[in-house]
């Protein structure tokens, strides 16, 4: 692609985003977007079908720079888990305005649960060896707990402009899941 198509792309995915913000995605149509990016209607279809394409487009590049970014420190043997979580914090918070758009009610997508499908995929494999291989189930109950709490810990965070530090946030959901996991391994542990 080449670097005025690039940029044609940019502004039509910007302007988009800026119409999610204040409007629901059946109220954004592709004139909105073509006045705003200052572009024809030609334009806009030489690069995307539809704003169904725009958006699922959006999405898949979202999560396909979040699983890369997973990926290259979920195998990696340097640091802890907090110092995992502090870089995914600071990818999101990177990120974190455009994340926020395409996940919010007004975009009306199954990008949140993509999302924890992706890092259920990713990391309950690791959770799953701190049980014992009869109890996948309770394994999964408790990374589904996990998983949403802190993806409502972070949507909040988010929308509140990332007000405490990435630091302080990790530091919350690490020390959260860590007791909630003990908690449940001390609770089957006491009932064998």
């Amino acid at each position: 692609m080449d670097i005025r198509s690039k940029k044609t792309r940019e502004s039509i995915e910007n302007c988009f985003l800026e119409l999610l913000r204040k409007n629901h995605v059946s109220k954004i149509t592709v004139s909105e977007i073509c006045g705003m990016a200052d572009i024809n209607r030609a334009t806009f279809y030489k690069h995307f079908y539809d704003l169904k394409e725009l958006q699922n487009t959006m999405e898949d590049k979202v999560l396909s720079d979040l699983k890369s970014f997973l990926e290259s420190r979920a195998f990696s043997s340097n640091g802890t888990y907090l110092s995992m979580l502090i870089e995914l914090l600071n990818h999101m918070k990177e990120y974190g305005g455009k994340y926020y758009v395409l996940c919010s009610e007004n975009a009306a997508s199954d990008l949140p649960s993509r999302t924890f499908q992706l890092l259920y995929s990713l990391s309950f494999p690791i959770l799953q060896q701190k049980f014992y291989p009869s109890d996948d189930h309770k394994a999964e109950m408790l990374y589904n707990f996990i998983s949403h709490g802190s993806g409502i810990i972070l949507s909040t965070w988010l929308r509140s402009n990332c007000k405490e530090s990435v630091e302080e946030v990790a530091a919350f959901i690490m020390d959260s899941s860590c007791a909630v996991v003990e908690a449940s391994l001390n609770r089957e542990k006491k009932a064998k």
